[in-house]
């Protein structure tokens, strides 16, 4: 049951992620309100378009302000990002400078880092990769866009000492 739950989360998240989907979906259904009819004739598929205009529509329309939507809501997401790694806590400076002199978007954490970068995974800036080394450990990796906006600004993450 719980293995089911995760998958739906993946595509949650990969929906809520993505502009793919919103997408092809305003492509197809621009395409079944657009096309002449006498192509969608010769694919057969007038009759199917027309009993199901109306939710032909209500996806046109919903994927149309997804994607409109999409880089506002970007934007909001780097800027609450940058507000908080702003206000690091010392232990997770720690924890970022090591993915930044190591120059690697994933490292192996210890159980005692691990518990102390939850923080930063429930914030999306780091997040777990589902594989652990052979003591059981987790591997975490760091946002892509992260990763590139600390390499640029190391005075958020420069305490080099372990707390």
């Amino acid at each position: 049951m719980s293995e089911h739950l995760e998958h739906i989360a993946e595509l949650i998240r990969w929906l809520k992620d993505s502009t793919r989907p919103a997408f092809v979906l305003f492509v197809v259904s621009g395409a079944m309100l657009l096309l002449p009819k006498s192509w969608l004739a010769s694919l057969g598929m007038v009759t199917w378009i027309q009993s199901y205009k109306p939710w032909t529509v209500i996806i046109f329309a919903l994927s149309l302000v997804w994607l409109a939507t999409y880089p506002f809501a970007a934007w909001h997401h780097q800027y609450k990002t940058i507000e908080r790694i702003r206000y690091l806590a010392q232990e997770e400076r720690y924890l970022l400078s090591r993915f930044v002199q190591a120059d690697s978007a994933v490292e192996c954490f210890g159980w005692r880092d691990a518990s102390s970068a939850s923080s930063l995974i429930r914030d999306t800036i780091l997040f777990e990769t589902g594989s652990r080394d052979r003591s059981g450990n987790p591997y975490i990796a760091i946002d892509p866009w992260v990763f590139q906006y600390l390499r640029k600004h190391k005075e958020f993450i420069e305490s080099k000492s372990k707390p």
